[in-house]
């Protein structure tokens, strides 16, 4: 069991690299749409909708669900193979 924690390190950084990848572009179509370093609520909503329509960004939440999935089934697995 002492190879879990390893295994799920591994897997949260396989998640988090494309996720925040993902928002660090968002941001960045934001601050391109709005003109300013801190982009206000109407520019971000513009950056979500393109990040969730515009093909350029197809490629991007495609690569977290099956990361995301398997986060929670390894913290339970130590408790489930208990039983």
């Amino acid at each position: 069991m002492t190879l879990m924690p390893a295994v799920q390190a591994v897997t949260f950084a396989v998640r988090a690299f494309p996720a925040f990848r993902f928002l660090f572009r968002l941001r960045a179509v934001a601050v391109r749409a709005g003109g300013r370093p801190f982009p206000g609520l109407g520019a971000r909503l513009r950056a979500v909708r393109a990040g969730t329509t515009d093909p350029v960004f197809a490629a991007d939440p495609r690569r977290l669900p099956i990361p995301t999935a398997a986060l929670p089934i390894l913290s339970a697995a130590p408790a489930l193979l208990r039983l």
